[in-house]
This record gives C-alpha cells, structure tokens and sequence, in this order.
C-alpha cells in the first residue's frame, strides 16, 4: 500500500512537470501556433521531444514566419529548444516568401530568436540564393544577420562577402563588407569582377 502511493505521488509530480513543460512551449505566448507529429518525454536529457514540428508566428492574425524541424528538443530550464534539419518561411509585408533551411538550429523558448548553422541557405522570392555557415534570427525585431562569409548568386551575378544583414518583413537583404562582384554578360560570359566595401542589396 505505501509503494502504490508513493508511485501515485511520483506519477502525479511527473505529469505535473510534463504538463508544465508542455504549457510552458506551447501556449507560452498566444501569437505562435505549435502542431507535431509525435510527442514524447522518455530516451532523452530532454524534456519533451518533438517529432516534425511545425511553430507558426502571427501577430493580429498577420502570419509572419513558419518553422518546420525534423526533430526537436525542448529544454525548459534552459528555455531552448534544440532543432534538427529545419526550414523556415518568412512572410513580408509586400510579395513572396523566403526560405530558409539549414541543419540545425537552437531557439529561446521565449523570445523565439534562432541561432542557425549547417549549409544555411537563403533563398530570396526574386530567386537570389545565399549560402552561409550560420545565421542568427531575432523574431521580434524581425532580422536576420550573420558575420561569416557569404556567397549570394543570382542568374547573372555572382557576390562574395562577409556579413550579412536583413529584413524580413521588408523581404530585403545586404551584404556587409569585403564584397566581391562577378558580373556576367549576355553573350561575352562575364564582365570584370568587382570589389568593394559598399553594401549590395538583394531585393
């Protein structure tokens, strides 16, 4: 009789905990939207692992970004939730959406900024890609910045630079520093490249 309500009480203090961390992901802030395939509290340091997660961002029913993961791990001590093979989607005020994807993020549970790193790829809605190592996004002032090198290409040009910075609900984006420009030609292949300290927008 004593170990089944010792059991009961050691149940009841799991649930308890599970509940809170479930509470405290997804309904933590009623602007984001959380749907997963699978969901599960055992195998893990975790505290609630997430299969094929989908998060949505809205402010005053206006979708700002998307985010789909493979595989997540909430840490709710730590206020991070670790991602595997992601994609997100941002919404601008005017025109299409851009896509980022990448294999691996970290987001703050919280204030739902990103830390991004593995073959990052940008793909703008005018159809400029950018590659970089590792890209920070900052959700509620809506940016995008990163300090390592970046190759932006188009389907007449070619950018090399270091730094990136952009805006996602303006759906526009900047190279930093130390860029270099191919330029290419219709018929002659490419023009002279190009270097240059003055930002180029991709936009």
């Amino acid at each position: 009789m004593l170990f089944r309500k010792m059991l009961r009480v050691v149940l009841l203090g799991f649930l308890l905990a599970v509940g809170g961390t479930f509470a405290y992901f997804i309904v933590g802030t009623s602007s984001h939207y959380l749907d997963a395939g699978k969901i599960s509290f055992t195998d893990s340091d975790a505290d609630l692992n997430i299969d094929k997660m989908h998060v949505v961002q809205n402010t005053k029913g206006v979708r700002e970004w998307e985010l789909w993961a493979d595989s997540a791990k909430v840490y709710r001590q730590k206020g991070l939730t670790i991602l595997k093979n992601l994609k997100l989607r941002f919404y601008p005020k005017e025109g299409e959406p851009a896509h980022v994807i990448a294999q691996e993020g970290t987001m703050q549970n919280e204030s739902r900024n990103i830390r991004i790193s593995g073959n990052v790829t940008i793909l703008a809605s005018n159809g400029v890609s950018m590659k970089t190592d590792s890209l920070y996004f900052r959700s509620k002032e809506k940016r995008i910045d990163t300090d390592s090198r970046v190759l932006m290409e188009g389907s007449r040009f070619r950018l090399v630079g270091t730094g990136l910075q952009g805006r996602t609900d303006l759906g526009n984006y900047k190279l930093k520093e130390k860029v270099s420009a191919t330029i290419y030609g219709a018929s002659e292949g490419f023009l002279k490249p190009e270097r240059g300290d003055t930002p180029i927008r991709a936009n």
